[in-house]
């Protein structure tokens, strides 16, 4: 896939991968931002009225954020290298298994990112989980949390969040592995 950061393109207002087929569009203003506020949180400087992923920076967020990272030189790296991977998860959705399902794609996504880099990927859930409105993202994120809270056998995960962040992270990414082979069992 052709990866374009530094070439404008009318149409792209956000990183995506919905209008071509063999495109997908990082937004590098969207990636300096979330670079900017998870090095500002790492160096415990105030965020307070930024957004990370579009979501106020909540202590969830700040604390995954700083698990995400072992220092602020990998910062932007890691960041940019989430947005390629949850568009290409979209990409390879769209063109191998023709799902356009938004609610589908956002998941497996998050699964993909999770499983890639886990702190970082919860602070991507943990802002989609903050979204004022009912949307794909949050959809997604509610749905990956009651799949945890039923293999977890900890109901309160669905009304409780913050306590993924107990579950030790190799059996989280396995948990995330087992759910997304089982949504693209399906397909």
């Amino acid at each position: 896939y052709n990866i374009n950061p530094f070439i404008y393109y009318d149409e792209f207002s956000t990183s995506n991968s919905t209008f071509y087929f063999d495109m997908i569009y990082i937004n590098p203003t969207e990636v300096h931002n979330d670079y900017l506020i998870a090095k500002k949180i790492i160096l415990n400087q105030r965020v307070d009225g930024l957004f990370f992923v579009g979501s106020p920076v909540t202590e969830d967020i700040k604390f995954c954020l700083k698990k995400a990272f072992h220092s602020k030189k990998s910062i932007k790296k890691h960041i940019w290298e989430m947005f390629v991977i949850h568009e290409i998860t979209h990409k390879v959705l769209n063109n191998k298994y023709n799902n356009f399902d938004q609610v589908t794609g956002e998941i497996l996504s998050l699964h993909s990112t999770i499983y890639s880099n886990s702190h970082l990927g919860l602070a991507v859930m943990y802002s989609y989980l903050n979204y004022n409105k009912i949307n794909p993202h949050r959809i997604a994120a509610m749905k990956y949390l009651n799949f945890l809270a039923e293999k977890t056998n900890n109901h309160k995960l669905a009304s409780n969040p913050g306590l993924i962040k107990k579950i030790p992270i190799n059996k989280l990414k396995k948990l995330t592995m087992d759910h997304f082979n089982l949504i693209i069992k399906n397909y």
